[in-house]
């Protein structure tokens, strides 16, 4: 039986405020699957990996993209001065 959407909500808020360690540090205690139902745990495994993959995409777009974009920025604002001097 799927959780209910109203469970998976209140499950997601909370894991919000606890934050994504928290969540990984009850996960990782051996006796869990005895007092917690085993669709909380795969739902709660679900989300911390969702939550690093969104950290990674964050850190990817502040590595990579924010940087190429100033790289483009410089060049266009090269090209445009190059075009003004010309007229």
């Amino acid at each position: 039986m799927a959780l209910p959407a109203e469970r998976m909500i209140a499950l997601e808020d909370h894991y919000e405020i606890w934050g994504l360690d928290e969540v990984r540090k009850e996960l990782a205690q051996p006796d869990r699957n005895t007092f917690v139902d085993p669709e909380v745990t795969a739902f709660t495994r679900a989300w911390v990996e969702a939550k690093e993959k969104s950290i990674l995409r964050a850190k990817w777009r502040q590595q990579i993209v924010l940087p190429l974009g100033l790289v483009l920025l410089g060049l266009t604002i090269a090209i445009v001065s190059e075009f003004w001097e010309m007229i």
